[in-house]
C-alpha cells in the first residue's frame, strides 16, 4: 500500500485515539472543529482508509470512520499498534 502523508497520518492517528468521526459536507471534511482538505478525504477514500457510516448520513452531511485498512497502514507506517476488537 502506499505511504501516508504527514496530514493524512495525523488524522488516522486522530480518528484511532480520540475515537473521531470525520465529518464532510460540499468538499469540507472536519474533526471537531479542526478543518480538513478535501483532498485529505479522498485521498482516504482513495486508501479505503476511512469507511461512510450509512446510518450518521443526514442531508448533506456524511460521517465517516475509521476502518480495519485505516488501522494497519497506520501500523504500517509506524503508529502505535492497536488490536481490532
Amino acid at each position: 500500500m502506499g505511504d501516508l502523508t504527514w496530514r493524512q497520518r495525523e488524522i488516522l492517528t486522530r480518528m484511532r485515539d480520540e475515537n473521531e468521526e470525520l465529518v464532510y459536507e460540499s468538499g469540507i471534511g472536519y474533526i471537531g472543529l479542526e478543518r480538513v482538505g478535501g483532498s485529505v478525504v479522498t485521498a482516504l477514500l482513495r486508501l479505503v482508509a476511512i469507511s461512510l457510516d450509512p446510518f450518521s448520513t443526514v442531508g448533506e452531511f456524511e460521517r465517516y470512520t475509521i476502518n480495519s485498512v485505516g488501522l494497519e497502514l497506520l501500523n504500517v507506517a509506524g503508529g502505535e499498534k492497536e488490536e481490532l476488537e
